[in-house]
């Protein structure tokens, strides 16, 4: 199936025949079979129930006119060598910094890779995400799409708790969630699916009966300072004892946790932490903090002394925000650990898999290790393996425990 370029750059004006609720895709090349393949592998595709059109455009320069009169595309499938050899290169500064579109999700795709380097471009510039096309097959491109405008849809969903009601639901929840941060702490273990053993254990929220795994989500990330300061004192008070019942022993594994100070730009659960390991004189490289995505560029610099000590740091959470691979470079994860809300009956649910695969293949790409947390039953289990994730957390694995300042016998 060939195009030539007339007709490669009549599909950028052929706007009668979009959808007025499709995904606007933009296919940014010079080479016609290029777009003419994108557009025979994503024509069918949907998200949410609204199609995916792609057009195409064979130069930068066309890009930045077509982007100037279609501000609302959703992605920029973009090639880097065009006109010239870093054409690509400037057209992401284009749109990032004088058109202003910071939704606009930009996917790299190259065939060049030698010309920019993928950690080069990844580190410099701010995109979602880099693939080449020889590797990119036709389940591997519908995937990142679909993780692209799941992190679109994520942007543009932040500011919809404007209605009354939606603010009362939330308030409500947060309220829940507060009342569980006074709650006994939950221990869950991870296995490691190469070996089948425990890997670490990750002393968490009791979970709110009735709330969705992205509500809890969502309602942790909206506690107050005073909460959030109180469950890290409280937390790094317990963990001596947590070390010496679960990892301060042959065969001993490590234990993760969060600091819920770091939701609202606090440096005192850090300090406290820091103070801790001081104090005990226990092995940094024991605890693995789990990060959350969310102003992660800020945590960033406050972890970097955690990580200059040996702490294992995860990024949590991924899948339903929005994140752009520098923000991620900067970070330098350990392990990437994806959200418990689509990693749960993920083989029954194409959209939801395609994300699994999207986070998984971009983890590897970083050199980090892969997390399903919520796993709920064996085919979970089974999927994740297949797919290439590390570790595994959830139901499925074991439950968590409920845990007492007398940890008891069960524990250790």
């Amino acid at each position: 199936m060939n195009h030539d370029r007339d007709e490669l750059d009549s599909h950028a004006a052929g706007n009668a025949a979009m959808p007025a609720h499709a995904w606007r895709v933009l296919v940014v090349d010079d080479e016609p079979e290029v777009f003419a393949i994108t557009r025979l592998v994503l024509g069918r595709m949907q998200f949410r129930a609204r199609p995916v059109h792609v057009e195409g455009v064979a130069s930068a320069a066309d890009a930045r006119e077509y982007l100037a009169r279609h501000p609302d595309t959703a992605v920029v499938l973009l090639d880097l060598v065009m006109e010239e050899d870093d054409a690509g290169l400037h057209l992401v500064r284009h749109i990032r910094e004088r058109a202003g579109l910071r939704h606009v999700q930009i996917l790299v795709r190259t065939g060049h890779p030698g010309v920019a380097p993928e950690a080069e471009v990844i580190a410099a510039y701010d995109i979602n995400g880099y693939y080449l096309k020889t590797e990119l097959t036709a389940q591997r491109l519908r995937s990142a799409i679909t993780f692209a405008l799941r992190n679109l849809e994520a942007v543009g969903a932040a500011p919809n708790l404007s209605s009354g009601a939606a603010k009362d639901v939330m308030q409500r929840s947060i309220e829940r969630v507060t009342r569980a941060t006074e709650e006994p702490p939950l221990v869950e273990p991870r296995m490691h699916l190469a070996s089948g053993e425990i890997s670490a254990y990750e002393v968490m929220v009791s979970p709110v009966r009735g709330l969705a795994p992205d509500e809890f989500s969502t309602a942790l990330e909206r506690l107050s300072p005073a909460v959030g300061l109180a469950w890290d004192r409280r937390l790094i008070g317990m963990l001596p004892d947590l070390y010496a019942a679960l990892v301060g022993k042959p065969g001993g594994t490590r234990l993760a946790f969060r600091l819920l100070s770091l939701g609202f730009g606090g440096e005192d659960g850090v300090r406290m932490f820091e103070d801790m390991l001081d104090r005990t004189g226990l092995a940094a490289s024991a605890f693995e903090l789990c990060v959350p995505e969310h102003g992660l560029s800020d945590w960033s610099e406050r972890c970097a002394s955690l990580r200059k000590r040996g702490v294992i740091l995860t990024l949590d959470g991924v899948g339903l925000g929005a994140l752009s691979l520098p923000e991620i470079q900067r970070f330098r994860p350990d392990i990437v650990a994806l959200n418990p809300a689509i990693v749960g009956h993920v083989s029954e649910d194409a959209e939801r898999a395609a994300i699994v695969r999207s986070v998984v293949a971009l983890t590897h790409t970083l050199g980090a290790h892969s997390l399903a947390r919520g796993v709920v039953s064996t085919d979970d289990i089974q999927f994740c393996k297949w797919e290439g994730c590390e570790f595994v957390q959830g139901p499925a694995v074991s439950p968590a425990v409920d845990i007492a300042p007398a940890f008891p016998p069960h524990l250790h």
